[in-house]
């Protein structure tokens, strides 16, 4: 998981890295938390 945030953090390109966190037992709401964290989230009526 801490190359996800990693290659998040970056401009690198994040599919790979997902794809290896998935296939080691990671799951899709542990790597979305990670993506929240680092991105947060989006609210249309924030603007």
């Amino acid at each position: 998981m801490a190359t996800v945030v990693e290659t998040a953090q970056s401009e690198r390109n994040l599919v790979p890295d997902l794809r290896v966190a998935l296939e080691t037992g990671c799951t899709i709401g542990e790597v979305c938390n990670e993506l929240r964290a680092q991105w947060g989230t989006w609210d249309n009526r924030a603007s």
